[in-house]
């Protein structure tokens, strides 16, 4: 300020002002010079605080703005349909870029735009830089698990310094490349800055050169026109800044059209009749003079088409750039006047999406380390180690080119899962020839019902057994039918029918099998034929079998009417398409659930458990009786034990399978039911059949063996094999035998009490009772 105080108070009088140079001096100087009515032009401040013009009515640039690629980057934003925005910005230019961006989120906001985070970074403030990082990593999880609600990740970040150095320490003290930060998950917009200004390394202690090419990969760059055609003069930007020997000069271009607009102005307003000499720091008349002469002008400067708005900000144009491999290319101009983006003439934005890349930046970040978000170690040893991914990545770049836009966040799409057609028709078909397998050992079990072999084995019983083990076929294919197949109703009543198709096959296949035992088992238990064709019918074992069918439907009925199946979709978790990492999938699960089901199966399980214990008991008190055709209890241990054996296996591995997996699932438990199934009907019919086989008149030595164990014929200590005729035989002669000697019992009791009342010496009695006991014996 004192400068500048300086000046006014030295002759000659000021006419006008270049400059300052910064916003924060500019800002100062602005509100004094209005003061002393001398209008200003500056060629560097960029605040956006300056265009109030009931503060700085006097304040001009050449420079433009730095919210004058607001309306670029909104352009871009809604070009590409990214809609999710979160803003970085250096805290050392807070006064500049936070106004900035504040006003960028404004217009953002107006628009629909979603602006997940604004954050000031401070690079030599660790703990401020921890926060940063987290606040960022914590939106983009924060977003992965909301997928199930269709909310998605932030791609696009605004990021707003005009010092390459500052840049490149923002992009490395933030860790863009280690913590994921980069394209083509995160695309950087950024600021107006030199060529190839990544390749610095000023102030670079943790990054490599390729992680901070990785980091900025595909960004878009953007800068206020420095036109490359002949301007005023006929010289272009590039030859005057050679020509005062400062190629190196962001600001030379604007300074020299700065004073163009001044001179100009000047000679404008003395055009007019207001002369300059008579001008005065008291006379408003030509600041206001010289104000409006400039927004009203128009003219070709070194830096561009040159022209001022109401607010005294620059009108002009906006060059987009691209990162593309190494060298940043031009894809667009931005007209700041009619607010359109041209990319006519210009090279194509360039998206290189293919999905390994994303890999090998995941191997690159995983091998780097993730380390502490404030570790600033020096890691320039890692480039040697990157050669070889650079060169691939190099290849990549020139021959892997595509144009699919990165996406502002991702997709989610439910998809439901079902059983594959053609497992489920391979399935169904195995089932279908279980089903003919039974057909087949039905026509058999017809056939030859009157033979002796299976006469013998109830063929009533056995075609229930063929009956259960259809119904558990059935169960396979109804398994296999799902929503794809069927609307919600229709999905809800399947979910009662294959219930109950299971339940009654288990209950009507080991119902019968059990039913004929505990036949055996009674008779075992009162060794006597003369109840079996009053008491043990085949029609009576089939009443008990249609008992276990009525509680099975009781049951289904009372769980039905009081808890019922229902259609339930379950949303497993999202998966990333293969394809597309944007896209997110998320698998939907229809099955049949009710609001206490574990208690309802549960209670079934204790059911069908007691039932099959039951059988167990029976198949043990009866395992001393080897009845060929008549005892199936050794039958019922192997079909028990089948059934232990296979549950054992494939019931954890259900467990052990997802939701997620349906056709491996259905594979187990299809498999579960085909192998129980066909097993058990093989292991009661096929030993008929060998019978019959060995004998087709079925007139076979059918026997019963006795032993220890169990119950048996005649003495407790026989082991003898009978015919069963010999047999019948036998029991017909004990009876007669027992009758006799019930009469000769009776006799020898008279006899013993006339003797009584004869003798007077009961000794007497005593020895002929005791002789004629013998002789009784052996008379019987």
């Amino acid at each position: 300020m004192k400068l500048f105080f300086d000046l006014l108070y030295s002759q000659p009088t000021k006419l006008f002002m270049i400059g300052p140079c910064t916003s924060r001096v500019a800002e100062h100087v602005s509100l004094t010079a209005t003061a002393w009515n001398l209008v200003h032009v500056s060629f560097a401040a960029r605040s956006t605080a300056m265009e109030n013009r009931a503060d700085y009515p006097f304040f001009f640039r050449t420079v433009p703005a730095d919210n004058a690629q607001n309306p670029v980057r909104l352009d871009i934003l809604q070009r590409f349909g990214w809609t999710k925005v979160a803003m970085v910005y250096q805290s050392h230019d807070a006064d500049v870029y936070g106004k900035t961006l504040e006003e960028l989120s404004r217009d953002l906001l107006r628009q629909n735009f979603t602006v997940l985070t604004t954050e000031a970074v401070a690079t030599d403030d660790p703990n401020r830089l921890r926060m940063v990082i987290a606040r960022l990593k914590t939106l983009e999880e924060l977003s992965r698990d909301l997928l199930r609600q269709n909310f998605t990740v932030l791609t696009t970040e605004a990021v707003a310094t005009d010092d390459p150095n500052r840049l490149r320490m923002v992009i490395a003290r933030l860790k863009a490349y280690r913590q994921g930060l980069v394209w083509p998950r995160h695309v950087w917009i950024i600021t107006e800055l030199s060529r190839n200004w990544w390749e610095g390394k000023s102030f670079i202690t943790n990054c490599t050169l390729q992680e901070m090419k990785e980091s900025i990969k595909y960004h878009i760059s953007l800068r206020t026109v420095t036109s490359t055609t002949e301007g005023a003069f006929n010289i272009t930007a590039d030859d005057f800044k050679t020509r005062i020997g400062r190629e190196d000069c962001e600001y030379c271009n604007y300074a020299f059209d700065a004073v163009m607009a001044a001179g100009i102005a000047m000679h404008r307003v003395h055009e007019s009749g207001l002369p300059l000499e008579e001008f005065s720091y008291t006379n408003a008349t030509y600041s206001d003079a010289f104000a409006a002469k400039l927004t009203n002008l128009s003219m070709q400067g070194i830096s561009g088409p040159v022209g001022f708005d109401h607010s005294g900000n620059r009108i002009g144009q906006c060059l987009v750039f691209q990162a593309q491999g190494d060298e940043m290319v031009q894809v667009g101009l931005f007209d700041t006047r009619t607010h359109i983006l041209s990319t006519d003439g210009y090279a194509e934005f360039k998206w290189h999406m293919l999905v390994m890349t994303m890999m090998m930046l995941r191997r690159r970040r995983n091998r780097s380390g993730g380390g502490d978000d404030d570790d600033d170690d020096d890691d320039d040893d890692d480039d040697d180690d990157d050669d070889d991914d650079d060169d691939d990545d190099d290849d990549d770049d020139k021959n892997n080119h595509g144009d699919k836009v990165p996406r502002d966040s991702s997709r989610s799409s439910k998809v439901p899962l079902y059983v594959s057609p053609g497992i489920f028709v391979s399935m169904a078909t195995t089932a279908c020839l279980g089903i003919a397998l039974v057909l087949l050992f039905l026509v058999f079990n017809l056939k030859y019902k009157r033979l002796r072999v299976i006469k013998l084995s109830s063929p009533m019983m056995n075609n229930f057994i063929l009956l259960g083990c259809v119904f558990a076929y059935m169960s396979v294919i109804l398994y296999g039918l799902d929503r794809q197949y069927l609307d919600k109703r229709s999905f809800e009543a399947l979910c009662t029918i294959r219930l109950g198709f299971l339940s009654l096959g288990f209950s009507i296949a080991f119902g019968a099998m059990f039913s004929k035992t505990w036949r055996v088992h009674r008779i075992m238990a009162k060794k006597t034929t003369a109840g079996i064709s009053m008491k043990m019918r085949d029609i009576h074992l089939a009443g008990r079998i249609l008992a276990l069918v009525a509680l099975d439907i009781m049951f289904i009925i009372v769980w039905i009417s009081i808890d019922p199946l229902q259609l339930s979709v379950t949303e497993l978790n999202p998966e990333i398409d293969g394809e597309d990492e944007d896209h997110y999938v998320i698998p939907l699960v229809s099955t049949c659930a009710s609001n206490y089901e574990l208690y309802w199966v549960g209670a079934m399980l204790v059911y069908k458990g007691v039932l099959l214990f039951f059988g167990i008991f029976l198949a043990w008190e009866t395992r001393g009786i080897r009845v060929d055709a008549l005892n199936d209890s050794r039958h019922i241990g192997l079909c028990v034990y089948n059934v232990a054996v296979i549950c054992s296996i494939l019931v954890p591995l259900s467990f052990i399978l997802g939701d997620e997996y349906m056709d491996g699932r259905y594979i187990i438990k299809s498999l579960f039911l085909i192998l129980c199934t066909t097993i058990t009907q093989c292991i009661v019919f096929l030993p008929k059949i060998y019978c019959v086989y060995r004998d087709p008149t079925g007139d076979v030595d059918i026997r019963f063996q006795t032993e220890p164990t169990g119950p048996t014929f005649g003495t407790a200590h026989s082991s003898k094999v009978l015919p069963l005729k010999t047999m019948m035989e036998n029991i017909s002669i004990q009876r007669r035998l027992e009758k006799l000697l019930q009469e000769k019992d009776r006799k020898i009791a008279e006899l013993e009490d006339s003797l009584q009342k004869t003798s007077k010496n009961g000794c007497i009695g005593n020895s002929r009772k005791a002789t004629l006991k013998p002789e009784s014996t052996n008379q019987c």
